[in-house]
């Protein structure tokens, strides 16, 4: 009974002292079947203490009942009291990461800690198995647990030294998982980065031949398709499992026993040999240089072995370049179906697929379907006629709006170009003057050895004519000033277009008048005439055609009234015949005057005018000036009055007479005397 106390007081003792487990105040742990030993130096004192995030523990081992070691996984729990109860023994592997929380390649990694640890190379040191637990423990929380005290340098080069070893172990090689491309019956060469390899053998290789050259692989594909070398650790399995031993929530541990060898992979995708169709446009010679709007891309070619069975068809891309990758052997390929613009090659070419020969090269020249294009110009229009026109230049522009060449046309007109297959405009640039250039025309060059032919006419700018005429006589008038409005869709309004004077001809001319909606109003009125207010609205919509308008005017005109008078008394003449002359001397009016001695004339038009007497009223003189008057404004009344004297009638007066011949007598003898006399004083002087 003594000793049975004595057992129960040393168990609840030696628990308290944890093997590398978390102890905050005492960590006991059911270790029935476990025997633990503490590590002390020869005086029975602890080595080395250990310590957690939450307290410090003295460093001891636990011994399974079949000998192997046991470690605590879970740092920060407690173990099992012994008076608790005990631990469940579970063998079954698959179960381990469920129950742990760890996963498989953790599980795999404590194994190896465990393995390059304590015992390994017949190190069973006490320094050996604190560095392994540590090492356990830093794998599941890093960083958790280190040695508070104690010597310490031993241990930490341990566990750096199974780390290294660990390392390397659960490190495969840099191409696994990796797939690689190889050629069939090729070796090829692959370089493990991550210097591993040489632990590694070859398990197996499918689709392949592979061997281990130090640190390279060497592989050779056997046939198409995929393949995988399989690569296994040197380390074996002694055919002893992991044991983990759990008790609720206690504290769990494990016993290891020698890990899996690790397993890497290298997958392969062996191909075969490569063909590569190069088709090229005959009229280029250059690679991925198309003709016109012809393309390279979307030629079909097929393949044939050397038995003439078809193994399979090829596209073309965008440069021309079809790829097929074909088994080692014979072949021929010919082209099916030409690409969009181009005709078949009707050739048969013949490659072969070998070690010395893995990527065959055909190319494949193509003619593109071309055409001429013939332009026929002419210019004109309904009104004159047409006639062929010379130096006509026309752009030819591609689908991508290039300018890819120009057509000339010759003296008859004629004009020609030769194009590829594709969409194009044709665009005029020179042409004679005053004449339409011809819209843009577009076409498509599809057929081959075609001929193309546009019949082009220029018809001449819309003209406008004007012309200014008398609203009665129709005679055209000069001077009228005009001007024209074109209506501007931008703004919505009519704004000055154009302002000119009718010429001698009454005609205002316009060349070249834009299309458009327009009006004219009169600015300011010829000579004579009255101003039109009006604005007349007109429409230019149609080339090679002359637009005729006619702006009729009225002249001004004024009223005459003309009286005849008696030249002394006022009194009024009647039957007096009137005559009216205009400043050119053409008479305009002949008429009497009425019984009042009057003449009224109305819409005498602008001008100067003379009236003349022609016949006076019965006993009164002929007047023979000219009497000048003027109508300068509009409704004007001008007032004219001639005054006519009486013929004087003489009565003859006898006494008169009488007087006069007395008269004449004395005067006679007065001057014979006279006469007389002078003789005689001359004679009477020569006596002396």
């Amino acid at each position: 009974m003594k000793i049975k106390k004595y057992l129960k007081k040393f168990f609840v003792a030696l628990i308290s002292i944890v093997s590398i487990g978390v102890a905050t105040n005492v960590v006991n742990a059911e270790s029935k079947g476990f025997a633990y030993r503490a590590f002390r130096d020869a005086s029975g004192n602890v080595k080395w203490r250990l310590n957690t995030s939450n307290d410090s523990i003295n460093a001891g081992m636990f011994i399974a009942p079949d000998g192997t070691l046991a470690y605590c996984i879970e740092p920060l729990l407690h173990y099992l009291n012994i008076n608790d109860g005990s631990y469940d023994i579970n063998y079954d592997y698959s179960s381990f990461s469920s129950i742990t929380g760890l996963n498989f390649d953790k599980i795999r990694e404590l194994s190896l800690i465990s393995f390059y640890g304590y015992g390994y190379n017949g190190d069973t040191s006490d320094e050996n198995y604190v560095a392994t637990q540590l090492e356990i423990w830093d794998a599941v929380d890093p960083g958790c647990c280190s040695v508070e005290s104690g010597d310490t340098s031993l241990i930490n080069d341990k566990r750096g030294t199974i780390r290294s070893l660990v390392n390397n172990e659960i490190t495969r090689p840099s191409f696994d998982t990796v797939t690689k491309e190889v050629v069939a019956t090729k070796e090829e060469v692959f370089t493990d980065t991550n210097n591993v390899l040489s632990g590694y053998a070859i398990d197996s290789c499918d689709n392949c031949t592979a061997r281990i050259e130090g640190n390279n692989l060497i592989v050779k594909g056997t046939n198409m398709g995929e393949g995988k070398v399989n690569l296994k650790r040197t380390v074996g399995n002694d055919n002893q499992g992991d044991i983990l031993y759990t008790s609720g929530s206690y504290q769990k541990l494990m016993s290891f026993g020698k890990p899996d060898p690790m397993q890497a992979h290298l997958k392969l995708n062996v191909r075969g040999g490569t063909l590569m169709v190069q088709k090229i446009d005959k009229d280029t010679k250059q690679i991925a240089i198309p003709s016109g709007e012809a393309t390279l891309e979307g030629a079909e070619y097929e393949i044939f072995d050397e038995s003439g069975n078809l193994v399979g068809s090829i596209f073309t891309d965008l440069e021309g370049k079809a790829i097929k990758e074909l088994p080692l052997g014979k072949y021929t390929v010919k082209e099916k179906t030409p690409s969009v613009g181009y005709l078949l090659d009707e050739n048969v070419y013949e490659f072969t697929i070998n070690e010395n020969n893995l990527n065959p090269y055909v190319e494949s020249y193509e003619k593109v379907i071309d055409a001429y294009g013939v332009v026929m110009k002419e210019y004109g229009d309904d009104e004159l006629g047409y006639k062929n026109e010379a130096n006509a230049i026309f752009e030819v522009i591609d689908y991508m709006n290039r300018v890819v060449g120009k057509i000339f046309t010759d003296d008859e007109g004629l004009g020609v170009i030769k194009l590829p297959y594709g969409t194009y405009k044709l665009h005029q640039v020179e042409g004679t003057p005053n004449y339409k250039f011809v819209d843009d025309i577009e076409f498509k060059i599809d057929e081959l050895n075609k001929t193309y032919k546009f019949k082009l006419k220029n018809v001449s700018f819309p003209r406008l004519d004007i012309t200014k005429v008398d609203s009665k006589s129709n005679k055209v008038i000069e001077g009228a000033k005009i001007d024209i409005y074109k209506y501007n869709i931008e703004t919505n309004e009519f704004e000055l277009y154009y302002e000119g004077i009718t010429d001698n001809n009454g005609k205002l001319h316009i060349d070249n008048i834009e299309l458009g909606k327009y009006y004219y109003i009169e600015n300011t009125a010829p000579t004579g005439y009255l101003l039109d207010e009006n604005k007349y609205y007109f429409e230019i919509d149609e080339y090679g055609k002359t637009y005729k308008l006619t702006l009729k005017n009225e002249k001004i005109t004024g009223k005459l009234e003309f009286s005849k008078v008696d030249f002394s008394t006022s009194e009024p003449l009647p039957n007096t015949l009137i005559e009216i002359y205009n400043e050119n001397d053409e008479l305009v009016y002949s008429g009497r005057t009425d019984e009042n001695g009057k003449i009224v004339i109305d819409n005498l038009e602008y001008g100067k005018y003379y009236i003349l007497e022609k016949e006076a009223p019965e006993g009164y003189q002929l007047n023979p000036d000219k009497m000048w008057f003027e109508i300068t404004e509009e409704g004007e009344i001008v007032k004219s009055e001639m005054k006519d004297e009486k013929v004087v009638v003489e009565v003859p007066d006898t006494r008169m007479e009488d007087f006069t011949t007395i008269y004449l007598m004395c005067l006679t003898v007065v001057g014979s005397g006279a006469i007389l006399y002078g003789i005689y004083k001359i004679k009477k002087s020569k006596k002396k």
